[in-house]
């Protein structure tokens, strides 16, 4: 689990005790020392447990890039080059409009396919 994660729950923890987002940031720095997270982000997810949130996750960001390395177009990457074991990067870049790393992941990494 990572620091930030552990930090949120422990939050939580003290949220539901009661404490102040104060003194709960006094003792993070306490049991943290130089990983604790920042004063603005302890009372942000105090302020949000307090207000009856439950989840420690991270909210989704609605910018966050979207990727091509999907499960769809691995399964079609997979059908065209088992139908045409000559078919190049470039060609299959073009007939499924993604990127050509996006492409190349996928041919190394998901279908551990070389040249």
């Amino acid at each position: 689990m990572n620091l930030k994660k552990e930090q949120r729950i422990i939050i939580k923890f003290w949220v539901k005790n009661r404490m102040s987002a104060t003194k709960t940031l006094e003792m993070l720095s306490n049991a943290f020392v130089d990983n604790t997270i920042s004063r603005t982000t302890v009372l942000e997810w105090h302020r949000r447990f307090k207000a009856g949130r439950n989840s420690t996750e991270d909210d989704a960001r609605i910018g966050s890039p979207k990727t091509s390395v999907s499960g769809d177009n691995v399964e079609i990457i997979k059908e065209m080059v088992m139908s045409n074991r000559r078919i190049t990067v470039t060609v299959l870049t073009e007939e499924i409009s993604i990127s050509h790393g996006s492409c190349y992941a996928i041919l190394c990494n998901h279908l551990k396919i070389s040249r």
